[in-house]
């Protein structure tokens, strides 16, 4: 498997999310997943390969260059899109570069990070959580 393909005009909220909004450190597009970087308080997309990009605190409902607003959602169900099509009952971890992938694709090296789960109707149930676990080499 692979990560999921999001199609950022397709990323939705939905009723049971909770938000937040912040500040864009570098180019970010709505569906990726993003932390908050604890020296600049701004938002950067994760990656599994160091603890602190792997400590996902939300997906990008907005897309944004460096020093733009937007929105973050942290919790409850994120709409896809048809493109991403999240499997229903999969586990969603987090990849490289705001990528979600497919808990099957973590390899040796990644931290390992929960996104949430794949819904019905393109949906992922969200829960960000950091094991702050490296997988052994």
């Amino acid at each position: 498997m692979s990560a999921l393909t999001i199609d950022k005009t397709e990323v939705l909220p939905d009723l049971t999310g909770d938000q937040f909004h912040g500040i864009a450190g570098e180019g970010i597009d709505a569906g990726q997943a993003v932390y908050l970087d604890s020296t600049d308080h701004k938002l950067y997309l994760t990656n599994a390969t160091t603890s602190a990009s792997a400590t996902g605190v939300g997906i990008a409902l907005d897309s944004g260059v460096m020093g733009q607003p937007i929105r973050v959602q942290r919790s409850g169900d994120i709409i896809l899109g048809d493109t991403a099509s999240p499997e229903v009952g999969t586990i969603y971890i987090i990849g490289l570069n705001g990528e979600l992938n497919p808990a099957g694709d973590l390899i040796s090296g990644w931290f390992t990070s929960l996104a949430g789960v794949g819904m019905p109707n393109n949906k992922l149930r969200m829960n960000m959580f950091s094991s702050f676990q490296k997988v052994p080499v």
